[in-house]
């Protein structure tokens, strides 16, 4: 895969990037805080592994949210070729947590790299051709 190599005198962009983690409904403070260690070390672990920097500032935790379901969504521009398109998440609203039988949360860090990577689609912008 190309990538596109940044001078060093130019000011690098900090990326905010997330991963999420999914538990039962209802977990105790110590399964909540053991998760959010053991998911937060594998997120930093793999940022590095792919080349991301950590601005080491803390990692915010977000949630709980309902489980999104995620749904099939064919595009228009498709829809006469009968080609598969994009997937979309059908979000539930927020009082729906008491029903949702898995809760997800969301740990946040910012990130900086020295590589930004590019790919480089076919002619209609696809990556296989």
């Amino acid at each position: 895969m190309p990538a596109i190599i940044l001078r060093p005198n130019r000011e690098r962009k900090v990326y905010r990037l997330k991963c999420s983690f999914d538990l039962d409904p209802h977990p105790s403070e110590r399964r909540l805080r053991l998760m959010t260690l053991e998911v937060g070390y594998r997120f930093l672990r793999d940022m590095e592994k792919q080349g991301w920097q950590y601005m080491g500032r803390g990692l915010e935790m977000s949630g709980p949210r309902p489980m999104s379901e995620m749904k099939y969504a064919r595009s228009r521009s498709v829809q006469d070729v009968g080609k598969p398109s994009e997937f979309v998440f059908d979000l539930p609203q927020l009082d729906a947590l008491e029903e949702s039988p898995i809760w997800r949360y969301y740990l946040t860090g910012l990130f900086l790299r020295k590589e930004i990577p590019i790919e480089i689609g076919g002619k209609n912008g696809s990556s296989d051709e």
